[in-house]
């Protein structure tokens, strides 16, 4: 097609992806794609000995294949080797990477081992919690500590469909951790950082500014978040007001704030694109103005990944190439996942550039279906038809990770991209006038007022009537089936060819018979959940129907089970709260002391085992989840539940 003729990035792209894929998901397609280029390698050297011209095909083939073998094998270069689950009692020197985090019991934060008496260990990244005492709060990225303590690896709760924090750290390098007591480690100030640490530095100092000189809580931590990044103090009440009404992607520095910086940049200085010097000295201005945000951010990953996209575009424009900007984006997502493979699998990574290739593509034609003479009502248009072009590209990842859609998008839009605008103006004027107080509190009261009125408006917006619908959930393949259908109607709106509007149409009628299929075999089942906890939890299901069990008095934590009741299609469950003498009857539920009768299975949950019954009768169930319909044994023993102390 010519879509990849013209934009050779989005080739080497798709190539690309494909081979990092293949080495998380197919490991033997290593040794395929090796035969089928030395296949391709001694045809290309026939072809070329014989003389047999033109060998395009043969030359594609094989320069198609090599891509896909050096992403697959760059990915696996990216895996770490063998290292031991646990260390025991070792002495390390190890680097911080970041300034503690409070915590519940403890500090927290990363470090580098630099030095330890296990060898695997050194150059490991490892999470650090840090006893909750003054010491602790002289850390700062760049020191050194030497420790004393004992090192394991980082593991799950264990409860069924909680979120995978272990993956989610081994794919930022970070697959074990450590506890400090302030008596087992020493500090040692460097005065020397290294680059990185020097940024962190940086941000700290602009953090600590802000919070000297802004006078409200909320509006440090909106500020503080929206335009450096920082959100270890942002509270899960002013997280609520941005997820409810869909504004939490202003919170996250990414994309969407570089474009802001990068409008406001070229609202300043497009003026000098009138000569051929200027247009230098605008290319110049604006990309170092950008790294230079990027500096601020601490270089977190979605900014760098929103700066090398946009300084890839400048590029094109200054080498006037303004259509290539899908190459842009293409090679500078290209370059990022030839760094490092494992950004492909951070939901920050995909949300980005998944709204940025949507609002590139679709808000030109939704801004064509009408044209407002107004100024105002021109901007709001356009304005909406930003939302609406983000919400096209990026609801399947939405709907896949978060199990929600809020509804108020396009609403909460209209406070907060303006809104959003003024902070950023405003705090870059904060910092620019360092050296002159009474200006910075100016500002700083400024700062507060639009901060405080978003958050208002949030509520406002977050309050409205079916804000958000919940519980959405879908599988992997539907979710395949929804970007695929988005990628063909796509193609559909550029080439007009039927046969891509009647395969989209296909997929949507497999992924609606795929949520049938779920949906009969979830209204049929029968399970029992044990959940990892302090206090022992139990959880029955028949169908929609389902129990929450628990010997404590005060209600189990919701994010225990939350995820169970999106990902089974549950109604809410009925809490009973059983002692050694409860006696219930409640439907096809039945407790007498220490046993359930539950549909055709009995429960025991004594503390001693059923000894003088068979073993053929009987299964020993500790945690997780268990089908019932596929246990052929009629009582199961409760042997545990509680979870253990690390």
């Amino acid at each position: 097609m010519n879509i990849f003729r013209n934009y050779p990035f989005v080739r080497l792209l798709s190539l690309q992806l494909a081979g990092i894929y293949a080495a998380n998901f197919l490991p033997v397609a290593g040794k395929i794609l090796a035969v089928v280029l030395l296949i391709l390698a001694f045809r290309m050297v026939s072809l070329i000995r014989r003389r047999k011209y033109p060998f395009d095909l043969v030359y594609s083939a094989l320069l198609a294949v090599l891509v896909l073998m050096i992403s697959y094998m760059n990915t696996g270069d990216h895996q770490d080797e063998f290292c031991p689950a646990d260390s025991g009692q070792v002495y390390f020197e190890a680097e911080v990477f970041s300034y503690p985090v409070e915590k519940i019991n403890s500090f927290q934060t990363v470090a580098k081992i630099l030095q330890t008496d296990c060898p695997p260990f050194n150059g490991r990244k490892i999470m650090v919690y840090l006893g909750k005492d003054e010491k602790a709060l002289q850390l700062r990225a760049g020191d050194l500590i030497f420790a004393r303590a004992g090192i394991s690896e980082i593991k799950n709760s264990g409860n069924p469909f909680e979120f995978d924090y272990k993956s989610y750290l081994s794919r930022k390098h970070i697959r074990h951790r450590t506890f400090l007591p302030s008596e087992n480690y020493l500090i040692t100030k460097t005065d020397r950082p290294s680059f990185f640490m020097s940024v962190q530095r940086v941000q700290n100092k602009l953090v600590s500014a802000l919070r000297e000189k802004l006078s409200s809580d909320q509006a440090f931590q909106v500020v503080s978040a929206l335009v450096l990044g920082y959100r270890d103090e942002l509270t899960r009440e002013t997280q609520s007001f941005f997820i409810s009404t869909g504004a939490m992607h202003i919170l996250s520095v990414s994309g969407l704030h570089v474009a802001m910086l990068f409008l406001l940049l070229h609202f300043l200085f497009s003026f000098l694109q009138r000569s051929y010097t200027g247009q230098i000295l605008y290319f110049f201005i604006m990309v170092s103005s950008l790294w230079g945000y990027s500096f601020l951010t601490g270089f977190s990953p979605p900014v760098q990944r929103a700066t090398i996209m946009f300084t890839f575009i400048l590029a094109g424009k200054s080498l006037n190439r303004p259509a290539s900007v899908y190459n842009s984006i293409a090679a500078s997502a290209f370059f990022l996942l030839l760094f490092d493979p494992d950004l492909l699998f951070d939901v920050g990574f995909q949300l980005s550039y998944m709204a940025v290739t949507s609002i590139v593509f679709f808000y030109p034609r939704l801004t064509q279906l009408l044209d407002p003479r107004n100024p105002l009502l021109k901007y709001t248009w356009q304005l909406l038809c930003v939302s609406l072009a983000a919400q096209i590209g990026t609801f399947p990842l939405s709907i896949y990770y978060f199990n929600q859609f809020p509804v108020y998008f396009w609403l909460s839009n209209f406070v907060v991209v303006p809104a959003g605008y003024l902070i950023l103006g405003l705090t870059v004027l904060f910092f620019a006038c360092f050296p002159f107080e009474i200006i910075q509190v100016f500002i700083a009261q400024i700062l507060c007022y639009v901060s405080d009125s978003t958050l208002f408006l949030l509520k406002q917006t977050g309050q409205l009537p079916f804000a958000v619908i919940q519980g959405l959930s879908i599988s992997p393949f539907q979710f395949g089936c929804l970007f695929l259908m988005l990628g063909l109607l796509m193609l559909f709106i550029v080439y007009k060819k039927h046969s891509f509007f009647f395969a989209a149409i296909l997929l949507l009628l497999l992924f609606q018979a795929e949520g049938l299929i779920q949906k009969v075999n979830l209204f049929n089942q029968q399970k029992l959940i044990v959940y990892q906890s302090k206090e022992r939890l139990i959880h029955l299901i028949d169908g929609r129907k389902n129990y929450l069990i628990t010997e404590s008095e005060n209600p189990p934590d919701p994010f225990l089970y939350k995820n169970v009741l999106s990902k089974l299609k549950l109604a809410e469950p009925l809490m009973i709260r059983i002692q050694s003498s409860t006696d219930l009857h409640s439907g096809d539920l039945i407790i007498r002391q220490s046993v359930m009768q539950f549909s055709d299975k009995s429960l025991l949950t004594g503390q001693k085992g059923p000894e003088r019954i068979s073993r053929d009768r009987f299964l020993v169930f500790s945690s997780g989840l268990l089908d019932l319909k596929q246990t052929g044994r009629d009582i199961i023993y409760l042997q545990a539940g509680k979870k253990k102390n690390d």
